[in-house]
């Protein structure tokens, strides 16, 4: 089951740095809204899968998951400030399930394709914008704890877990 999550994950990661190569033509102001308007786009997500998960504690461990990552979204609108790019008011999509383990499931995705992107704009920056790239590294860093803790949501929302 576990495998079969990650194997998906994988793939979905080589799709999204396959489109992103492209990307290469963006200025650091443009990469770094790109970057916060993902993280923004997730807390978003993340905050309505918690007004639907099925136990208070962990809509209570979602919506902190959500704060942390409007915090960084904040560091980086400071940032696009000082570059002189506005973050504006994004367009952004809810991906939902039927069920918890379908949500958290797409949030563990999500995850990881954010995660992935930061580095890739972080490594596309390292040397016409060390601030920012060192900026995106840390956020990223950060990320990887929202990650290990959605995967272990994953885990125990398992809707096979019981038949086993």
């Amino acid at each position: 089951m576990i495998r079969g999550i990650l194997k998906q994950l994988k793939a979905r990661l080589k799709l999204d740095a396959a489109k992103n190569r492209g990307s290469n033509d963006l200025d650091p102001g443009e990469r770094l809204k790109v970057c916060a308007t993902t993280v923004w786009s997730l807390a978003r997500q993340i905050e309505a899968h918690s007004a639907q998960a099925p136990y208070p504690h962990l809509a209570k461990r979602l919506q902190e998951i959500a704060l942390e990552k409007q915090k960084m979204v904040d560091s980086l609108k400071e940032e696009l400030s000082h570059l002189g790019k506005d973050f504006g008011q994004p367009r952004f999509l809810i991906k939902s399930g039927k069920n918890h383990w379908e949500r958290i499931r797409q949030d563990v995705e999500d995850q990881k394709s954010l995660e992935a992107n930061l580095l890739m704009h972080a490594a596309h920056l390292a040397e016409s914008a060390p601030k920012i790239s060192d900026l995106l590294k840390n956020i990223a860093s950060q990320q990887s704890a929202h990650s290990d803790i959605l995967l272990n949501m994953l885990i125990r929302a398992d809707p096979q877990a019981d038949q086993t």
